[in-house]
Protein backbone atom coordinates (compact mmCIF):
# COMPACT_ATOMS: atom_id res chain seq x y z
CA UNK A 1 0.00 0.00 0.00
CA UNK A 2 1.37 3.71 -1.19
CA UNK A 3 1.92 6.11 1.35
CA UNK A 4 -1.42 8.20 0.69
CA UNK A 5 -3.52 5.13 1.40
CA UNK A 6 -1.87 4.65 4.47
CA UNK A 7 -2.49 7.76 5.55
CA UNK A 8 -6.08 6.99 4.84
CA UNK A 9 -6.37 4.21 7.04
CA UNK A 10 -4.81 5.81 9.48
CA UNK A 11 -8.00 8.61 9.62
CA UNK A 12 -10.42 5.80 8.87
CA UNK A 13 -12.96 5.08 11.57
CA UNK A 14 -11.65 1.72 12.60
CA UNK A 15 -8.60 0.19 11.79
CA UNK A 16 -9.23 -3.34 10.68
CA UNK A 17 -12.16 -5.38 8.77
CA UNK A 18 -13.65 -7.34 11.30
CA UNK A 19 -14.05 -3.52 13.36
CA UNK A 20 -15.65 -2.65 9.91
CA UNK A 21 -17.93 -5.38 10.10
CA UNK A 22 -19.40 -5.56 13.72
CA UNK A 23 -20.36 -1.91 13.86
CA UNK A 24 -22.34 -2.33 10.26
CA UNK A 25 -24.28 -5.49 11.82
CA UNK A 26 -25.69 -2.84 14.35
CA UNK A 27 -25.43 0.28 12.31
CA UNK A 28 -29.41 -0.69 10.82
CA UNK A 29 -31.85 -1.57 12.85
CA UNK A 30 -33.35 -4.21 10.58
CA UNK A 31 -31.29 -6.96 8.45
CA UNK A 32 -33.24 -6.29 5.71
CA UNK A 33 -34.82 -2.74 4.42
CA UNK A 34 -35.90 -3.25 0.87
CA UNK A 35 -36.22 0.56 -0.74
CA UNK A 36 -33.66 2.44 -2.99
CA UNK A 37 -34.27 6.28 -1.74
CA UNK A 38 -31.22 5.78 0.80
CA UNK A 39 -29.02 3.69 -0.86
CA UNK A 40 -29.43 6.03 -4.12
CA UNK A 41 -28.55 9.03 -2.21
CA UNK A 42 -25.39 7.85 -0.62
CA UNK A 43 -24.54 6.21 -4.15
CA UNK A 44 -25.12 9.86 -6.05
CA UNK A 45 -22.30 11.16 -3.10
CA UNK A 46 -19.99 8.09 -3.33
CA UNK A 47 -19.77 8.69 -7.40
CA UNK A 48 -20.15 12.62 -7.25
CA UNK A 49 -23.09 12.41 -9.08
CA UNK A 50 -22.01 10.35 -12.00
CA UNK A 51 -22.96 7.27 -13.35
CA UNK A 52 -20.78 3.68 -13.29
CA UNK A 53 -17.98 4.49 -15.27
CA UNK A 54 -18.15 0.39 -16.66
CA UNK A 55 -21.11 -1.58 -18.04
CA UNK A 56 -23.05 -3.33 -15.94
CA UNK A 57 -24.94 -6.35 -15.72
CA UNK A 58 -27.52 -7.30 -12.91
CA UNK A 59 -28.42 -11.10 -12.07
CA UNK A 60 -31.73 -11.73 -10.31
CA UNK A 61 -33.48 -14.70 -9.69
CA UNK A 62 -34.42 -17.59 -7.26
CA UNK A 63 -31.43 -19.65 -7.93
CA UNK A 64 -28.61 -19.76 -10.02
CA UNK A 65 -27.60 -16.25 -9.72
CA UNK A 66 -24.22 -16.94 -8.15
CA UNK A 67 -23.28 -19.98 -10.70
CA UNK A 68 -24.50 -17.85 -13.55
CA UNK A 69 -22.77 -14.72 -12.75
CA UNK A 70 -19.09 -16.42 -12.20
CA UNK A 71 -19.48 -18.32 -15.60
CA UNK A 72 -19.73 -15.19 -17.06
CA UNK A 73 -16.91 -13.26 -15.51
CA UNK A 74 -15.00 -16.70 -16.52
CA UNK A 75 -15.85 -16.04 -19.79
CA UNK A 76 -14.74 -12.37 -19.83
CA UNK A 77 -11.79 -13.35 -18.04
CA UNK A 78 -11.19 -15.80 -20.93
CA UNK A 79 -11.17 -12.85 -23.05
CA UNK A 80 -9.02 -10.82 -21.24
CA UNK A 81 -11.43 -8.44 -19.47
CA UNK A 82 -11.22 -7.39 -16.43
CA UNK A 83 -14.04 -8.32 -14.17
CA UNK A 84 -15.58 -7.01 -10.95
CA UNK A 85 -18.23 -9.12 -9.58
CA UNK A 86 -20.42 -8.84 -6.24
CA UNK A 87 -22.27 -11.61 -5.14
CA UNK A 88 -23.94 -12.52 -1.70
CA UNK A 89 -23.46 -13.82 0.48
CA UNK A 90 -20.29 -15.20 1.42
CA UNK A 91 -19.04 -18.58 2.55
CA UNK A 92 -16.23 -18.53 4.80
CA UNK A 93 -14.70 -14.88 4.11
CA UNK A 94 -16.43 -11.37 3.84
CA UNK A 95 -14.24 -10.66 1.16
CA UNK A 96 -15.41 -13.49 -0.98
CA UNK A 97 -18.06 -10.82 -2.16
CA UNK A 98 -16.24 -8.57 -3.86
CA UNK A 99 -13.82 -9.39 -6.66
CA UNK A 100 -11.32 -8.42 -9.12
CA UNK A 101 -10.57 -11.37 -12.00
CA UNK A 102 -11.99 -14.48 -9.95
CA UNK A 103 -9.85 -13.38 -6.93
CA UNK A 104 -11.17 -11.37 -3.31
CA UNK A 105 -10.30 -7.68 -2.46
CA UNK A 106 -8.21 -7.56 0.65
CA UNK A 107 -8.90 -6.36 3.79
CA UNK A 108 -7.44 -3.14 3.45
CA UNK A 109 -9.21 -2.48 0.01
CA UNK A 110 -12.29 -3.35 1.88
CA UNK A 111 -11.29 -0.58 4.60
CA UNK A 112 -10.78 2.09 2.24
CA UNK A 113 -13.77 1.00 0.51
CA UNK A 114 -15.65 1.38 3.96
CA UNK A 115 -14.33 4.50 4.36
CA UNK A 116 -15.56 5.97 1.41
CA UNK A 117 -18.99 4.69 1.90
CA UNK A 118 -18.94 6.54 5.28
CA UNK A 119 -17.96 9.59 4.34
CA UNK A 120 -20.57 9.58 1.33
CA UNK A 121 -23.12 8.23 4.00
CA UNK A 122 -24.07 11.89 6.10
CA UNK A 123 -25.97 9.79 8.70
CA UNK A 124 -28.02 8.00 6.08
CA UNK A 125 -28.79 4.12 7.35
CA UNK A 126 -27.54 1.54 5.47
CA UNK A 127 -28.07 -2.18 5.94
CA UNK A 128 -25.06 -4.60 6.11
CA UNK A 129 -26.05 -5.84 2.36
CA UNK A 130 -26.29 -2.08 1.28
CA UNK A 131 -22.71 -1.40 2.57
CA UNK A 132 -21.44 -3.79 1.29
CA UNK A 133 -22.74 -3.44 -2.34
CA UNK A 134 -21.85 0.85 -1.96
CA UNK A 135 -18.22 -0.64 -1.32
CA UNK A 136 -17.95 -3.15 -4.05
CA UNK A 137 -19.24 0.08 -6.61
CA UNK A 138 -16.76 2.10 -5.54
CA UNK A 139 -13.73 -0.73 -6.17
CA UNK A 140 -15.01 -1.22 -9.38
CA UNK A 141 -14.49 2.25 -10.25
CA UNK A 142 -11.43 2.78 -8.78
CA UNK A 143 -9.79 -0.76 -10.25
CA UNK A 144 -10.91 0.57 -13.95
CA UNK A 145 -12.90 -2.99 -14.70
CA UNK A 146 -13.29 -3.58 -17.92
CA UNK A 147 -17.31 -5.32 -16.96
CA UNK A 148 -19.30 -5.20 -13.18
CA UNK A 149 -21.61 -7.89 -12.25
CA UNK A 150 -23.83 -7.86 -9.81
CA UNK A 151 -25.96 -10.22 -7.96
CA UNK A 152 -29.06 -9.22 -6.60
CA UNK A 153 -29.64 -9.76 -3.11
CA UNK A 154 -33.12 -10.15 -2.81
CA UNK A 155 -35.61 -9.94 -4.89
CA UNK A 156 -34.80 -7.19 -7.36
CA UNK A 157 -37.33 -4.30 -7.77
CA UNK A 158 -36.18 -3.00 -4.49
CA UNK A 159 -32.66 -4.52 -3.77
CA UNK A 160 -29.89 -2.17 -3.41
CA UNK A 161 -28.53 -3.29 -6.62
CA UNK A 162 -31.48 -1.70 -8.55
CA UNK A 163 -30.10 1.52 -8.36
CA UNK A 164 -27.94 0.61 -10.87
CA UNK A 165 -29.60 1.23 -14.31
CA UNK A 166 -27.92 -1.97 -16.16
CA UNK A 167 -26.98 -2.65 -19.45
CA UNK A 168 -28.03 -5.86 -19.41
CA UNK A 169 -30.66 -8.23 -16.93
CA UNK A 170 -30.63 -11.27 -16.27
CA UNK A 171 -33.51 -13.66 -14.10
CA UNK A 172 -31.83 -16.94 -13.80
CA UNK A 173 -34.81 -18.58 -12.56
CA UNK A 174 -38.28 -18.20 -10.62
CA UNK A 175 -39.50 -20.37 -7.90
CA UNK A 176 -40.58 -19.99 -4.29
CA UNK A 177 -38.42 -18.32 -1.63
CA UNK A 178 -38.62 -15.08 0.74
CA UNK A 179 -42.31 -15.15 0.33
CA UNK A 180 -42.70 -12.97 3.73
CA UNK A 181 -41.03 -10.37 1.61
CA UNK A 182 -41.44 -11.29 -2.22
CA UNK A 183 -45.21 -12.56 -1.96
CA UNK A 184 -46.73 -15.69 -1.90
CA UNK A 185 -46.56 -17.26 -5.54
CA UNK A 186 -44.59 -17.14 -8.51
CA UNK A 187 -46.10 -14.40 -10.49
CA UNK A 188 -45.51 -11.92 -7.68
CA UNK A 189 -42.29 -13.14 -7.11
CA UNK A 190 -41.58 -12.55 -10.82
CA UNK A 191 -42.87 -8.73 -10.60
CA UNK A 192 -39.86 -8.54 -7.69
CA UNK A 193 -38.04 -9.82 -10.04
CA UNK A 194 -38.30 -8.46 -13.13
CA UNK A 195 -38.00 -4.69 -11.46
CA UNK A 196 -34.29 -4.84 -12.56
CA UNK A 197 -35.96 -4.15 -15.88
CA UNK A 198 -35.63 -0.74 -17.77
CA UNK A 199 -37.32 0.58 -21.13
CA UNK A 200 -36.03 -0.41 -24.21
CA UNK A 201 -33.66 -2.43 -22.52
CA UNK A 202 -32.39 -6.35 -23.55
CA UNK A 203 -32.93 -8.88 -21.03
CA UNK A 204 -32.14 -12.65 -20.38
CA UNK A 205 -34.78 -15.17 -18.71
CA UNK A 206 -33.01 -18.63 -17.53
CA UNK A 207 -36.08 -20.28 -17.01
CA UNK A 208 -37.87 -21.90 -19.52
CA UNK A 209 -41.10 -21.31 -18.24
CA UNK A 210 -40.99 -17.44 -16.76
CA UNK A 211 -44.19 -16.35 -15.46
CA UNK A 212 -46.44 -14.22 -17.04
CA UNK A 213 -45.26 -11.30 -14.75
CA UNK A 214 -41.78 -11.61 -16.08
CA UNK A 215 -43.07 -11.33 -19.95
CA UNK A 216 -45.96 -8.81 -19.07
CA UNK A 217 -43.19 -6.21 -17.37
CA UNK A 218 -40.66 -6.68 -20.39
CA UNK A 219 -43.40 -6.31 -23.01
CA UNK A 220 -45.07 -2.99 -20.85
CA UNK A 221 -41.11 -1.51 -21.14
CA UNK A 222 -40.58 -2.16 -24.50
CA UNK A 223 -37.84 -5.18 -23.18
CA UNK A 224 -36.61 -7.64 -25.34
CA UNK A 225 -36.72 -10.73 -23.55
CA UNK A 226 -34.50 -13.49 -24.57
CA UNK A 227 -35.92 -16.57 -22.91
CA UNK A 228 -34.30 -20.23 -22.20
CA UNK A 229 -35.25 -22.69 -24.86
CA UNK A 230 -37.00 -20.24 -27.02
CA UNK A 231 -34.73 -17.70 -27.92
CA UNK A 232 -31.13 -19.59 -27.08
CA UNK A 233 -30.17 -23.39 -25.89
CA UNK A 234 -27.97 -25.55 -25.29
CA UNK A 235 -28.69 -29.61 -26.58
CA UNK A 236 -26.27 -32.83 -27.37
CA UNK A 237 -25.01 -33.21 -30.50
CA UNK A 238 -25.85 -36.06 -32.42
CA UNK A 239 -22.22 -36.62 -32.31
CA UNK A 240 -21.30 -36.47 -28.74
CA UNK A 241 -21.26 -33.17 -27.05
CA UNK A 242 -23.07 -30.19 -26.36
CA UNK A 243 -23.90 -26.94 -29.02
CA UNK A 244 -25.12 -23.97 -27.42
CA UNK A 245 -27.14 -21.74 -30.32
CA UNK A 246 -29.13 -18.59 -30.51
CA UNK A 247 -31.50 -16.89 -32.94
CA UNK A 248 -28.13 -15.72 -34.27
CA UNK A 249 -26.27 -18.06 -36.32
CA UNK A 250 -22.67 -16.10 -36.39
CA UNK A 251 -22.91 -17.49 -32.42
CA UNK A 252 -23.25 -20.99 -31.77
CA UNK A 253 -20.78 -22.91 -29.66
CA UNK A 254 -19.44 -26.32 -29.08
CA UNK A 255 -19.31 -27.34 -24.90
CA UNK A 256 -17.06 -30.28 -23.73
CA UNK A 257 -18.97 -31.22 -20.91
CA UNK A 258 -19.45 -34.38 -19.23
CA UNK A 259 -22.62 -36.61 -20.02
CA UNK A 260 -23.79 -36.05 -15.81
CA UNK A 261 -22.74 -32.33 -16.26
CA UNK A 262 -26.37 -30.80 -13.52
CA UNK A 263 -29.27 -29.95 -16.28
CA UNK A 264 -29.80 -26.82 -13.76
CA UNK A 265 -26.00 -25.78 -14.25
CA UNK A 266 -26.41 -26.59 -18.04
CA UNK A 267 -29.23 -24.02 -18.21
CA UNK A 268 -27.15 -21.63 -16.02
CA UNK A 269 -24.42 -22.04 -18.72
CA UNK A 270 -26.71 -21.33 -21.14
CA UNK A 271 -28.08 -17.87 -19.63
CA UNK A 272 -24.16 -16.67 -19.69
CA UNK A 273 -23.48 -17.29 -22.66
CA UNK A 274 -26.88 -16.05 -24.43
CA UNK A 275 -25.59 -12.57 -21.69
CA UNK A 276 -22.14 -12.38 -23.19
CA UNK A 277 -23.35 -12.59 -26.68
CA UNK A 278 -25.59 -9.47 -26.18
CA UNK A 279 -23.23 -7.22 -24.69
CA UNK A 280 -20.65 -8.37 -28.03
CA UNK A 281 -21.26 -5.18 -29.28
CA UNK A 282 -20.10 -3.55 -25.93
CA UNK A 283 -17.64 -5.99 -24.98
CA UNK A 284 -16.27 -7.85 -28.40
CA UNK A 285 -15.68 -11.60 -28.04
CA UNK A 286 -13.62 -13.93 -29.78
CA UNK A 287 -14.20 -17.59 -28.88
CA UNK A 288 -13.38 -20.92 -30.29
CA UNK A 289 -15.44 -23.35 -31.51
CA UNK A 290 -14.68 -25.48 -28.57
CA UNK A 291 -15.11 -22.98 -25.81
CA UNK A 292 -15.53 -24.53 -22.37
CA UNK A 293 -14.05 -28.13 -20.81
CA UNK A 294 -15.06 -29.97 -17.74
CA UNK A 295 -11.71 -28.27 -15.56
CA UNK A 296 -13.03 -24.56 -17.01
CA UNK A 297 -16.51 -25.54 -15.34
CA UNK A 298 -14.99 -26.84 -12.20
CA UNK A 299 -13.11 -23.45 -11.99
CA UNK A 300 -15.83 -21.51 -12.45
CA UNK A 301 -19.03 -22.86 -10.40
CA UNK A 302 -18.73 -21.02 -6.87
CA UNK A 303 -17.69 -23.21 -3.84
CA UNK A 304 -20.93 -25.45 -2.21
CA UNK A 305 -22.61 -25.80 -5.36
CA UNK A 306 -22.71 -29.94 -5.41
CA UNK A 307 -19.29 -29.83 -4.36
CA UNK A 308 -17.84 -33.60 -4.16
CA UNK A 309 -14.95 -33.18 -1.43
CA UNK A 310 -14.16 -37.20 -0.40
CA UNK A 311 -14.38 -40.04 -1.73
CA UNK A 312 -14.19 -42.79 1.13
CA UNK A 313 -17.13 -42.33 1.96
CA UNK A 314 -18.11 -39.73 -0.68
CA UNK A 315 -19.14 -36.31 0.50
CA UNK A 316 -20.98 -33.82 -1.23
CA UNK A 317 -21.83 -30.47 -0.04
CA UNK A 318 -24.75 -28.38 -1.82
CA UNK A 319 -25.87 -24.67 -0.55
CA UNK A 320 -29.52 -25.64 -1.55
CA UNK A 321 -31.46 -23.91 1.04
CA UNK A 322 -34.93 -23.56 -0.52
CA UNK A 323 -37.39 -25.78 -2.60
CA UNK A 324 -36.37 -25.89 -5.94
CA UNK A 325 -32.66 -25.94 -5.49
CA UNK A 326 -33.40 -29.32 -3.24
CA UNK A 327 -35.41 -30.45 -6.06
CA UNK A 328 -32.68 -29.80 -8.48
CA UNK A 329 -30.24 -31.84 -5.61
CA UNK A 330 -32.21 -34.88 -5.67
CA UNK A 331 -32.15 -34.98 -9.08
CA UNK A 332 -28.37 -35.34 -9.06
CA UNK A 333 -28.33 -37.29 -6.03
CA UNK A 334 -30.83 -40.10 -8.56
CA UNK A 335 -28.37 -39.47 -11.10
CA UNK A 336 -25.44 -41.24 -9.19
CA UNK A 337 -24.78 -44.40 -8.64
CA UNK A 338 -27.26 -45.68 -5.56
CA UNK A 339 -25.61 -45.66 -2.20
CA UNK A 340 -26.74 -45.33 1.40
CA UNK A 341 -27.00 -41.62 2.17
CA UNK A 342 -26.36 -39.95 5.27
CA UNK A 343 -27.57 -36.37 5.13
CA UNK A 344 -26.57 -33.21 7.17
CA UNK A 345 -28.90 -30.91 7.84
CA UNK A 346 -29.76 -27.53 8.78
CA UNK A 347 -31.99 -24.49 7.77
CA UNK A 348 -33.01 -21.59 8.27
CA UNK A 349 -36.50 -20.69 9.79
CA UNK A 350 -37.97 -18.64 6.96
CA UNK A 351 -37.66 -21.90 4.30
CA UNK A 352 -39.97 -24.03 4.06
CA UNK A 353 -37.70 -27.12 5.09
CA UNK A 354 -40.49 -29.66 5.32
CA UNK A 355 -40.85 -29.83 1.70
CA UNK A 356 -37.43 -30.10 1.53
CA UNK A 357 -37.08 -32.69 3.94
CA UNK A 358 -39.92 -34.76 2.26
CA UNK A 359 -38.13 -34.51 -1.06
CA UNK A 360 -34.57 -35.42 0.07
CA UNK A 361 -36.79 -38.36 2.22
CA UNK A 362 -37.14 -40.79 -1.18
CA UNK A 363 -32.90 -41.11 -0.80
CA UNK A 364 -32.25 -40.57 2.89
CA UNK A 365 -31.32 -43.24 4.76
CA UNK A 366 -30.33 -41.54 8.03
CA UNK A 367 -30.42 -37.87 8.91
CA UNK A 368 -27.55 -35.95 11.46
CA UNK A 369 -29.07 -32.56 12.40
CA UNK A 370 -28.59 -29.72 14.26
CA UNK A 371 -28.60 -26.01 14.14
CA UNK A 372 -27.05 -22.85 11.86
CA UNK A 373 -25.65 -20.48 14.41
CA UNK A 374 -28.10 -17.45 12.99
CA UNK A 375 -30.89 -15.96 14.90
CA UNK A 376 -32.91 -16.96 11.74
CA UNK A 377 -31.84 -20.41 12.31
CA UNK A 378 -34.72 -23.61 12.66
CA UNK A 379 -34.73 -25.40 15.49
CA UNK A 380 -33.97 -29.16 15.80
CA UNK A 381 -37.22 -29.97 17.73
CA UNK A 382 -39.05 -27.98 14.62
CA UNK A 383 -37.13 -30.33 12.05
CA UNK A 384 -37.07 -33.34 14.28
CA UNK A 385 -40.90 -33.18 14.04
CA UNK A 386 -40.93 -32.69 10.36
CA UNK A 387 -38.83 -35.82 10.01
CA UNK A 388 -41.13 -37.45 12.27
CA UNK A 389 -43.72 -36.92 10.18
CA UNK A 390 -41.70 -38.38 6.77
CA UNK A 391 -41.08 -41.77 8.90
CA UNK A 392 -37.42 -40.45 9.22
CA UNK A 393 -34.62 -41.97 10.81
CA UNK A 394 -32.30 -39.04 12.89
CA UNK A 395 -30.49 -37.70 15.48
CA UNK A 396 -30.38 -34.37 16.90
CA UNK A 397 -26.39 -33.04 17.60
CA UNK A 398 -25.36 -29.67 19.16
CA UNK A 399 -23.72 -28.25 16.33
CA UNK A 400 -23.78 -29.03 12.62
CA UNK A 401 -19.71 -29.97 12.23
CA UNK A 402 -20.59 -32.57 14.97
CA UNK A 403 -23.18 -33.77 13.32
CA UNK A 404 -21.06 -34.21 10.05
CA UNK A 405 -18.41 -35.71 12.29
CA UNK A 406 -20.84 -38.60 13.21
CA UNK A 407 -22.20 -38.72 9.96
CA UNK A 408 -18.69 -39.79 8.66
CA UNK A 409 -18.03 -41.90 11.46
CA UNK A 410 -21.09 -44.29 10.94
CA UNK A 411 -20.78 -44.43 6.84
CA UNK A 412 -19.00 -47.10 5.42
CA UNK A 413 -16.48 -46.85 2.74
CA UNK A 414 -19.29 -46.69 0.08
CA UNK A 415 -21.66 -44.44 1.51
CA UNK A 416 -22.59 -41.40 0.83
CA UNK A 417 -22.98 -37.85 2.61
CA UNK A 418 -24.55 -35.48 1.71
CA UNK A 419 -24.30 -30.95 3.61
CA UNK A 420 -27.37 -29.21 2.84
CA UNK A 421 -29.65 -27.16 3.70
CA UNK A 422 -27.82 -23.21 3.99
CA UNK A 423 -24.79 -21.72 3.47
CA UNK A 424 -24.20 -21.81 6.76
CA UNK A 425 -24.76 -25.34 6.76
CA UNK A 426 -22.04 -26.20 4.08
CA UNK A 427 -19.80 -23.44 6.11
CA UNK A 428 -19.11 -25.01 9.02
CA UNK A 429 -18.58 -28.35 7.53
CA UNK A 430 -16.44 -27.13 4.43
CA UNK A 431 -14.42 -24.66 7.21
CA UNK A 432 -14.07 -26.66 10.45
CA UNK A 433 -16.26 -25.71 13.94
CA UNK A 434 -14.04 -22.66 14.75
CA UNK A 435 -15.62 -20.60 12.07
CA UNK A 436 -16.47 -17.37 12.56
CA UNK A 437 -18.89 -15.89 9.83
CA UNK A 438 -20.36 -12.23 9.23
CA UNK A 439 -23.59 -11.91 7.30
Amino acid sequence: MDRSSSSRRSLSRFDTLQQWLHWQQSLHPDAIDLGLERVRSVSERLLSGSKPSFPVIIIAGTNGKGSTLSMMARIYRHQGYRTGSFTSPHLFRYNERICFNGKAVNDDQLCLAFEAVEQAREGVSLTYFEFSMLAALWLFGKNDVDIGLFEVGLGGRLDAVNILDADLAVVTTVDLDHQDWLGQDRERIGTEKAGIFRPSQRAVCGDPFPPESVVEAARSMGVRLYTQDQDFALAPRPDGGWEWRCSNPDYRFGLALPEQFPRHQRQNLSTALMSVVLMNQVLPLSMPAEVWSLQDIDQALPAGRFERTAHSPEVILDVAHNVQAVASLLEKIKKLEERRTLAVFSVLSDKDYRAMIALMAEVVDKWFISTVRSDRATSCEDICEALEAQHCHWQCFGSIFEAYQSAVSEAAPCDRVVVFGSFYTVAEVKYGPSLHRLY
